[in-house]
């Protein structure tokens, strides 16, 4: 795709953040933002200490762990965190998830062969309806039904979904200096890549 890009004679500028004044400079006819997604991050006290990170910061492998590791959300990117960090040796791990089902509405099939991983791995522990209400130094205090219980860990990973990252996209609508502004994929709202690519294929044949 790269070399495509290239062979089009697309201006590519790697290492450059896009900001309004650049979008200014540039004189667009039109935009198309592609900026993606952002980890959500929960409100629990604690979550801004050093040994809190994201599911995005282990996949990608950002950071390397050791010992007890909690995961906050059990959806299909905790619950596949949980596996990569299993596989590389890190345990014991607990998943904690508000619901009552691990995986949420993810699709029927892998919803089931990621969950029956997860479950029957000798490593990882589940908790269902229950949320986290305090990180500690080395311990989470967790809550089940009115009840609480402090859970030693050294690590907690937050994984609690995505928020669609449209900061650009809302001070160019604000400036009002672009009349043509297409938003695709996760910036709209967090999806899977069909929609992204859907998306960036329409606003590529209106531009």
């Amino acid at each position: 795709m790269e070399g495509q890009l290239r062979k089009s004679n697309v201006d590519i500028r790697l290492g450059t953040e896009v900001t309004t004044r650049l979008v200014k400079e540039i004189k667009p006819d039109a935009v198309i933002i592609a900026t993606g997604a952002i980890p959500a991050i929960p409100l629990s006290p604690g979550v801004d200490r050093p040994h809190v990170h994201t599911a995005i910061d282990i996949l990608d492998e950002r950071v390397s762990l050791k010992g007890k590791t909690a995961i906050i959300g059990g959806g299909l990117v905790g619950m596949e965190t949980a596996l990569f960090l299993a596989e590389n040796k890190v345990s014991p791990l607990v998943i904690i998830e508000p619901t009552d089902k691990l995986g949420g509405n993810i699709g029927l099939r892998t919803g089931w062969v990621v969950r029956n991983e997860v479950t029957n791995h000798p490593d990882i522990d589940v908790r269902l309806e229950a949320t986290v209400e305090e990180i500690k130094e080395h311990s989470i205090v967790v809550q089940k039904k009115g009840e609480f219980e402090e859970l030693q860990t050294e690590n907690v990973i937050v994984a609690v979904g995505m928020l669609n990252n449209n900061e650009l996209a809302e001070k160019l609508k604000a400036e009002g200096t672009i009349e043509e502004l297409h938003l695709v994929g996760d910036c709209n709202v967090p999806r899977t890549v069909k929609e992204a690519v859907e998306e960036a294929a329409i606003a590529a044949r209106k531009v």
